[in-house]
């Protein structure tokens, strides 16, 4: 988000950790002069490893396949 955004310095982050949550969840808001732009995203975990999401493997997959110039970016 700081990349894309107004960089490191003034883009503000809150994690909050909740050992009884069924899967991960991430949201962002972005205010600006242009209004408010906001998502959500809820996924499951992976089975094995409760502690990530299901798309992080996918996830290394793919930048690894755009690494070895396997798909186009």
């Amino acid at each position: 988000m700081a990349l894309a955004g107004l960089g490191f310095e003034k883009t503000k982050v809150r994690l909050i950790v909740d050992p009884a949550a069924d899967g991960n969840n991430h949201s962002f808001v972005a205010r600006g002069a242009f209004g408010e732009i906001s998502a959500s995203i809820r996924s499951a975990t992976l089975p094995s490893n409760p502690k990530t999401s299901v798309l992080a493997p996918y996830s290394l997959i793919q930048t690894i396949k755009k690494r070895a110039g396997l798909i186009l970016a």
